[in-house]
């Protein structure tokens, strides 16, 4: 992919904040390709990942326990974003907890 190429390319030049903004790009990028191995190669590149980025690691390795986790973290956070109640409710439906599937909606 040419954005790993020109990751590796500028490694020296970029600073620090540009090269963890690219390899967060390039993990949602395979993110939506469904690529685990690749999202697991750039996570572990990126120094200090959010709570976003962790939850995306997560769902692509299918650890659902830690993605709850981090989404019920993202709702202290942020009580009314609805794209976590969506995230922890999925979580929870991955885990088989249809019990508090309904308490969740």
């Amino acid at each position: 992919m040419y954005m790993e190429q020109h990751l590796n390319d500028h490694e020296k030049t970029m600073t620090i904040n540009d090269r963890q903004s690219h390899l967060c790009q390039l993990q949602r990028i395979y993110s939506f390709l469904n690529e685990p191995d690749g999202m697991n190669g750039i996570f572990r590149n990126i120094l200090e990942p959010t709570l976003a980025e962790q939850i995306v690691d997560h769902k692509a390795a299918s650890r659902w326990g830690e993605a709850q986790t981090c989404e019920e973290l993202c709702l202290i956070e942020e009580p009314e974003a609805l794209n976590h109640h969506i995230g922890l409710i999925d979580s929870l439906k991955h885990l088989g907890h249809y019990g508090n599937l309904q308490i969740q909606t």
